[in-house]
């Protein structure tokens, strides 16, 4: 059995295809995975700042800590815009509404915990 041109061309297609489907899914888990471990990260900080200052109400919607944008990205090893898109997406973070524009006064970048259920702070919640 002998390969011709162009069953060599059309082996050859296949497999890069394969492998390029592959490299981006793998990229894709990977992404995925880091942006999980990231919302982990920042959420337990938080969480773990609101306890150290009794700021963890379960009558509230929400912890009354606001922690700056810059603080949490320096305990968490992170990078400011890393901690900003994190923060965005998590459904447990809430921003700090203030009338000054972020884009302009980035000091006023502040996020929250929001507390959603009524048992909120026993140990062993952290999502």
């Amino acid at each position: 059995m002998s390969l011709t041109l162009v069953d060599g061309i059309t082996i050859g297609a296949v497999g890069g295809f394969l492998a390029g489907i592959t490299v981006w899914l793998a990229q894709l888990l990977k992404k995925s995975i880091m942006t999980e471990l990231d919302k982990r990260k920042i959420y337990k900080w938080l969480h773990k700042e609101a306890e150290k200052t009794n700021t963890l109400k379960p009558s509230s919607k929400m912890a009354v800590r606001w922690m700056p944008t810059e603080n949490i990205a320096c305990f968490t090893n992170l990078p400011i815009d890393r901690v900003r898109y994190i923060c965005s997406i998590h459904k447990e973070i809430v921003p700090k509404l203030t009338a000054t524009d972020w884009i302009y006064n980035t000091a006023e970048e502040s996020w929250s915990l929001k507390l959603s259920n009524p048992n909120h702070g026993k140990s062993g919640d952290i999502p």
